[in-house]
């Protein structure tokens, strides 16, 4: 009966497809973002306002109840302006290019597409139309950012840029409250990745650090319907925006389910398995993909701050309704999801969420993936591709292939990678968000290059050459980490814990685990589950049945033993054969003491 009722709010009250759709009854007629919008604009002399919003972001939500039907406002865009409304979550690239400044992000542009203002955060009527006026009457664009030139570093971060990275890193941890930076508490997910890989390398502190801020972010979990909320603001973790986004219940669950195995601290899957049932109760898609987000707000016939929402038991929230769930389905959080749940599984050995994980893969390959191999982001998304997409598929067809040994996996993750290659890598250097539509203008004809996104590139790259043996993923790899290492930022020593992350692991071999042995044989698979339960950030597993030739990147020759074995290498040391699944923790804890 309550799985009914839940379904039924749920179809009630989430919005389907394109969630930020125009409002009919706005009075104004706001627009798609297009090359087109720009065209209008000059032919009639008018500016052209993004808006740039989220489903999830409250403030969105009162700018449009207010602001945007403000009679002096609406008169200043009927005369003189083209309004466009953008859900960000529906355009990652230009989400990239103006994250700094939302949500909402408020963005005026003239015909030329040069910026003439960029506000971020709620706009009162009258600051809004006083802003409008003065534009209308003097379009001065506004200043371009001193541009910084970029310094070779020989393809690699020099030690005076790792020393730096490093005490930067060191330095922004909160060591009364665990976290980096001393503001907003969230899960961070760069941030606890190269802490855990320190971790595994025998650094204490790392260990204890990322011990902390787990322990200490499980109060951002909502302990009813499970799932973690965006951040808390002051400064402790107690006072959570209670949004619930997809990006970080996947980087969450991913996170508690890795940290259990790597801290050896098996309460930490409480955590995991918290975000894991919001996000199967709530997230998941019936035809196999993840919605995108949860608004922290009941809005409609009955109206609940989330402060108030989430402090009701969980009867009492199903009887007042369900805050708006965006249920627009992408390519990239059903990969984030894949990674998630191959995450949870192997730390629990759980088979639910591996099936959960192929169901995702099955959908995004039938539904998001184009005929040249690339991912596009949502169904009506035009033809050009984007980058986050195809990251986040591509790490978790990989993930898939380490966690099934099924090398039609593989062959997806290189296919996705051999896109990336193809279409969206500059020659200059690195990987914009995406490339920028013909006939861009202005501040828009110059394409965003995230960081963080090149950064995980890098290691996607690295780690699948590692497994294809293919030199064009590793040499593409390297290329993007000089692009990164050349970065004005990384001169800086800028927060910048994935940089220092993608540096270990394009200068190292990742744990090799090889599993020889028939794939029907039970010992087989036993071996296999214990090498998938082994505590690994950057790492190899792979299944070798001879019967099934040589192993894609056949870089070992393996004896031949009556029975199945488990073999691992680390830092140029190997262990001896391994026989019986239950001796596999203790032979990988010897060798990684032999190893260092």
């Amino acid at each position: 009966m309550l799985r009914r009722l839940l379904l039924a709010l749920t179809a009630i009250l989430s919005l389907p497809g394109a969630a930020l759709a125009a409002d009919p009854a706005s009075p104004i007629a706001w627009r798609g973002w297009s090359v087109e919008v720009f065209e209008q604009a000059r032919r009639e002399g008018k500016l052209v306002l993004l808006d740039m919003e989220a489903v999830w972001c409250h403030w969105c939500h009162v700018m449009d109840e207010t602001t945007y039907r403000d009679p002096k406002v609406v008169e200043l865009i009927g005369r003189h302006v083209i309004a466009v409304k953008v859900d960000q979550d529906a355009n990652p690239a230009l989400s990239q290019r103006y994250e700094d400044w939302g949500w909402p992000a408020t963005i005026v542009f003239d015909g030329q597409g040069q910026e003439l203002h960029k506000e971020r955060g709620y706009i009162a009527p009258a600051d809004l139309a006083s802003t409008l006026a003065a534009l209308i009457a003097n379009p001065v664009p506004l200043a371009a950012p001193p541009r910084r030139e970029a310094e070779s570093t020989g393809g690699q971060l020099s030690p005076a840029q790792l020393e730096a990275l490093t005490q930067r890193f060191a330095e922004a941890y909160d060591d009364e409250q665990g976290g980096w930076g001393g503001g907003h508490k969230f899960v961070q997910a760069e941030a606890l990745d190269w802490a855990l890989s320190r971790a595994l390398r025998g650094d204490r502190a790392a260990a204890e650090r990322a011990r902390t801020t787990l322990r200490n972010a499980r109060a951002l979990i909502d302990p009813v319907f499970g799932g973690v909320f965006q951040y808390s603001d002051n400064g402790r973790w107690d006072s959570p925006h209670f949004e619930k986004i997809m990006s970080l219940q996947t980087q969450a669950l991913r996170l508690y389910a890795t940290a259990a195995t790597v801290l050896r601290e098996p309460a930490l899957l409480d955590g995991a398995r918290d975000i894991h049932r919001f996000i199967e109760r709530f997230m998941r898609a019936p035809d196999g993909g993840y919605y995108v987000s949860q608004d922290a707000d009941l809005r409609g016939a009955r109206s609940l701050p989330g402060k108030d929402y989430y402090a009701l038991p969980a009867a009492a929230r199903l009887a007042a309704g369900l805050p708006r769930i965006d249920t627009s389905t992408y390519a990239r959080e059903t990969g984030w999801t894949i990674s998630a749940y191959i995450a949870l599984h192997e730390a629990t050995g759980d088979p639910a969420p591996l099936r959960a994980a192929l169901d995702g893969a099955a959908w995004a390959i039938a539904n998001r993936r184009g005929a040249d191999g690339g991912f596009v982001h949502g169904a009506e998304e035009a033809p050009r591709r984007s980058l986050q997409p195809n990251l986040a598929m591509g790490i978790a067809l990989l993930d898939l292939y380490r966690s099934t040994a099924d090398r039609r996996w593989l062959v997806e993750a290189a296919r996705t990678a051999d896109h990336m290659i193809a279409r969206l890598e500059d020659a200059a250097g690195g990987f914009p968000a995406a490339p920028e539509p013909k006939g861009a203008i202005g501040a828009l004809a110059e394409p965003v290059k995230h960081l963080d996104d090149n950064t995980m590139a890098a290691r996607f790259l690295n780690l699948l050459g590692h497994h294809t043996g293919a030199a064009r993923h590793r040499d593409a790899a390297r290329r993007t980490l000089a692009w990164l290492a050349a970065a004005p930022a990384a001169g800086r020593a800028a927060f910048w814990p994935g940089l220092l992350q993608a540096a270990h692991e394009l200068g190292s071999d990742p744990l090799h685990l090889t599993v020889v042995g028939a794939r029907r044989d039970a010992a087989t698979g036993a071996l296999f589950a214990a090498a998938k339960a082994l505590p690994g950030i950057y790492r190899r597993l792979e299944l070798y049945d001879p019967a099934d030739g040589d192993l894609p990147n056949h870089d070992v020759t393996y004896p031949e033993l009556p029975e199945p074995a488990l073999f691992a290498c680390t830092n140029k040391v190997c262990s001896l054969p391994v026989f019986d699944a239950a001796d596999v923790p203790a032979a990988f804890a010897k060798l990684v003491r032999r190893a260092g």
